[in-house]
């Protein structure tokens, strides 16, 4: 499942599957990593273009974050393990198993999903803010994979339930999964998610950065 039902204002309102790195399409580059039976992609519906191959899920007015997207296309998933990646995440290969979460070390100087740890209770903990510019951080890179289904209704139903009136993110949904995450580190990890990054990935990949 990709998501992309956000506005795309960091990159001036483009729509994110379509951007073209190293001259081919995320939407591509994510389907040739992910190798998926059953592909769904929720966008908005001012997007509204079908994509030959995949389901599409369109929602309308104001985007309520990532937990949206998600609650919106559930519907439509009758089995897992469930790989879910945001429009603008680049990453080579898909790792196995199920019930994970991709990270990356990165820099701040922007609001992150990070990952701690609690050595008290010995667990990992999933936050987000803003994270200094000149801090590095184990960062969610936007790719997930769920293996409980019913436990991933139940977290994002609750999430957009005790959150309401902002966007809900996907931290908030990891908060309340009750199965454990793993984390996996995706070194590869490019970020598309605006238009420093997008040319940065597109260098990257085609051996000038």
């Amino acid at each position: 499942m990709v998501l992309a039902g956000g506005p795309g204002s960091r990159i001036h309102g483009a729509f994110k599957p379509d951007l073209l790195v190293d001259g081919k399409r995320m939407v591509d580059w994510q389907r040739q990593a992910a190798k998926a039976e059953h592909e769904i992609l929720v966008g908005h519906s001012r997007h509204a273009i079908p994509e030959k191959g995949m389901e599409m899920v369109w929602m309308s007015g104001k985007s309520r974050g990532p937990a949206q997207g998600l609650q919106v296309a559930l519907s439509r998933v009758v089995s897992g393990p469930l790989l879910v990646a945001y429009a603008d995440t680049w990453w080579s290969h898909t790792p196995g198993g199920a019930d994970w979460v991709g990270v990356c070390k990165t820099q701040g100087g922007r609001a992150w999903d990070w990952i701690g740890w609690e050595a008290i209770n010995g667990k990992t903990t999933w936050n987000r803010s803003d994270v200094p510019a000149h801090t590095s951080v184990r960062a969610c890179v936007g790719l997930y994979c769920f293996g409980d289904l019913d436990a991933l209704h139940a977290a994002v139903d609750e999430a957009m339930t005790d959150i309401p009136g902002r966007e809900v993110q996907m931290v908030d949904v990891l908060q309340r999964y009750e199965p454990d995450m793993s984390v996996i580190d995706i070194p590869e990890w490019l970020d598309v998610g605006d238009s420093d990054a997008w040319r940065h990935a597109d260098d990257v990949l085609r051996g000038v950065a």
